[in-house]
């Protein structure tokens, strides 16, 4: 799992952790970047200090180069997983279907409600799945190999309600 931080939200980063730490079924290797602030003393598995905020995209680009990742999560320090199993299911979606690169996570708030900007299907009519889509670059689950195979870079642009969506893209050509 990928978080990156800016510093400014302690208390939500150390439960963005915990709550990465709850999950079972499957290892969860915690990568924090600091974007521009010090990570030291934040419960991590690797910290990437960086002297300078690079922007949210390089930023969790340098935390893709940490090492080889099967999977990805990136999740956004003021966030967390609403249950023990999310990462599970996720990677068994991905599991059972090798066409699936990415799978964005449902974000909600206190009450439980997702935002209409925060839910990735380009047609709300349909619960399906679609081949084409957007995703919250705050919390999804990224298949490494497709993210390795276009020579990727993680790309950010705002939607028309100005949230931040994420474009994996191929920069190799």
């Amino acid at each position: 799992m990928i978080v990156l931080t800016m510093g400014n939200r302690p208390r939500e980063l150390d439960a963005a952790i915990r709550s990465a730490r709850r999950q079972v079924g499957v290892g969860v290797e915690v990568v924090v970047v600091g974007n521009g602030t010090s990570v030291d003393g934040v419960d991590a598995d690797h910290r990437v200090e960086l002297p300078e905020n690079v922007g949210i995209p390089e930023g969790r680009n340098i935390g893709m180069a940490t090492g080889h990742h099967e999977f990805a999560c990136f999740l956004d320090d003021d966030a967390e997983f609403m249950g023990d199993d999310v990462l599970a299911r996720a990677l068994g979606r991905l599991a059972d279907d090798s066409d699936l690169a990415v799978i964005g996570l449902r974000l909600v708030d206190e009450a439980l409600r997702s935002d209409r900007r925060h839910d990735p299907r380009l047609r709300t009519a349909s619960h399906s799945a679609s081949r084409v889509t957007s995703f919250p670059g705050g919390a999804c689950v990224v298949r490494g190999s497709a993210f390795d195979a276009v020579g990727a870079r993680v790309v950010f642009t705002s939607d028309r309600t100005g949230t931040p969506q994420m474009y994996v893209v191929d920069v190799s050509r």
